[in-house]
């Protein structure tokens, strides 16, 4: 659940639920943080099962689990 999330986590679901997709671009752009930290972020909301991931390689992005096809 959402309690478990850290405030940074908190702030990145909000970007989700504003985009279909989000790129760790945004991420990074959104709070200025390096790849190193926005890759931290993506990777713990994917194994708390917030977000999940689309596509591959440049094309990579991801979005709230639950939502689209």
């Amino acid at each position: 659940g959402l309690s478990l999330l850290t405030e940074r986590e908190k702030a990145a679901i909000s970007i989700f639920g504003r985009k279909s997709y989000v790129r760790r671009r945004d991420l990074e752009e959104e709070f200025s943080l390096s790849i190193a930290s926005a890759n931290r972020i993506i990777k713990a909301l994917e194994e708390k099962g917030c977000i999940e991931q689309v596509g591959k390689g440049r094309s990579t992005r991801y979005r709230l689990k639950g939502q689209g096809s």
